[in-house]
Formats: structure tokens, C-alpha cells, sequence
């Protein structure tokens, strides 16, 4: 059995991207999964604040939808690339093994740290 494969386009052009604000702020661009829908809406409107200064939010925000990115891009996240026509449902069921396994990870590493 044939298993359908996503093509994932990485765009060469990303010198714009040393000119980003959100540089080392990526935990309020991703989810980690076990946040609740208030703590979601604080994470991102935080980190639309730092898009909405950001010299270079409009080149962030293509870039997201060119590469069917995860987490937030210029100001936009995945429900809203989606809506906009940018994403398919099969990156859509990416995002939440994304999520999956970030739960599985912190899990283990919260038992790792009972451990010692």
C-alpha cells in the first residue's frame, strides 16, 4: 500500500530572517501541546506583538504560507493559513502528531527528572 507523501518546499531565501524580532523567542511561536486555550491566546497574542513590529513580518508571513510552516508566521498561524487556502488538511494532521510527540517528549522528560 502507497502512502501519500506532502512536499515540503524550502525556500532558499531566508537572509530576511536575521532581521526578525522574534529571534530566540520561539516558545511563543509553537505550541507545546498541553497549553490551555487561554494560555494558547496569551502565547499568541504575544507573539503577534512581535510581528506586528517587526520589519519584516510581510516576507515571515509569505514565507509560512509558501512552506506550509508550524507555529506562528507573520502574525499568522496554521487554523488561519488553512483558512486563507495556504494549508491542506494533511499538513493540518501534521501539526497535532507535532503536538503529539512534543507530549510524549515532555512527559519523558518529566519522568527522567523523577528519576534523578
Amino acid at each position: 500500500m502507497k502512502t501519500a507523501k506532502t512536499i515540503r518546499i524550502v525556500d532558499p531565501n531566508t537572509e530576511w530572517m536575521k532581521q526578525a524580532q522574534c529571534k530566540g523567542q520561539t516558545h511563543l511561536f509553537y505550541e507545546d501541546g498541553q497549553e490551555t486555550k487561554l494560555a494558547r491566546e496569551k502565547r499568541e497574542a504575544a507573539a503577534r506583538a512581535l510581528c506586528a513590529v517587526c520589519p519584516v513580518s510581510a516576507e515571515c508571513k509569505e514565507y509560512g504560507r509558501r512552506n506550509s510552516e508550524y507555529g506562528i508566521w507573520g502574525s499568522e498561524n496554521e487554523t488561519e493559513r488553512f483558512l486563507a487556502g495556504h494549508l491542506s488538511d494533511v499538513l493540518i494532521r501534521r501539526r497535532v502528531r507535532k503536538i503529539e510527540e512534543n507530549r510524549r517528549r515532555r512527559a519523558r522528560e518529566k519522568e527522567l527528572l523523577k528519576q534523578l
